[in-house]
């Protein structure tokens, strides 16, 4: 599992997870009418955290800024990529 969180002001931002997709039942992502990255997107408004499934992986944003959106979210997601320090 990768962690990372982002922060401004002191204030945590969000905090992205990604882990391999869950094979046990019961761990499917509820979202059929939402989408992050092109994806089915399970959002879950008590925790504020979105969470979608993308080539292998699952991912899954806290988002800890309070007045973060989850528009505001959706657009930032779409600008993230995978890095490597090669």
């Amino acid at each position: 599992m990768v962690v990372l969180t982002t922060s401004t002001n002191k204030q945590n931002t969000f905090s992205l997870s990604i882990f391999p997709i869950p094979k046990e039942k019961g761990m499917e992502i509820d979202g059929e009418d939402s989408k992050i990255r092109g994806q089915y997107a399970g959002y879950m408004e008590e925790i504020r955290a979105v969470t979608w499934d993308e080539n292998g992986m699952r991912y899954t944003i806290m988002m800890e800024q309070p007045d973060l959106t989850l528009e505001k979210m959706r657009q930032l997601t779409e600008s993230m990529h995978l890095s490597s320090n090669k």
